[in-house]
């Protein structure tokens, strides 16, 4: 198996229904002709992800249950690029024994920008149950 160092997963402001995953109606914009012409480059393939979202989020729904390991999803209940509502579907995916669900109020989608010390606890906490990991590693822009 290709994965068998992976131990654990932390989803953060990540886009899991398929049914909220459609493009916004500013996606469709983008992927027209003069519209996506003065996007940036960052911003077109940023863009062309979105448009595959639905589909890819469709094709792996049904194999979410084949994930034998601790999953922690933390999602910030003041997102506006990926719905909120994202964690009421893992709850639905994931068992409560599984998955470790964070909802942060009051918080967009940049969470280890926006709550960096929350986020860098969280994401210690998760990670020292595999691991000796310190704070000073989680912290270390250059991993």
């Amino acid at each position: 198996m290709l994965f068998r160092s992976v131990v654990g997963m932390i989803l953060v402001a990540g886009a899991l229904d398929p049914n909220l995953g459609k493009p916004r109606w500013y996606n469709l914009a983008a992927s027209m002709g003069v519209v996506s012409w003065a996007l940036s480059q960052e911003m077109r393939k940023a863009n062309k992800e979105i448009m595959s979202l639905h589909d890819d989020l469709a094709a792996i729904a049904t194999r979410w249950h084949e994930l034998d390991l601790p999953i922690m999803v933390i999602q910030g209940l003041n997102d506006g690029l990926v719905y909120p509502k994202n964690i009421d579907y893992a709850e639905q995916v994931f068992s409560e024994q599984q998955a470790t669900i964070v909802r942060l109020p009051e918080v967009g989608h940049l969470i280890p920008w926006q709550q960096r010390a929350l986020f860098t606890e969280y994401m210690l906490s998760f990670l020292q149950r595999f691991n000796n990991v310190t704070a000073a590693q989680v912290n270390d822009e250059s991993l």
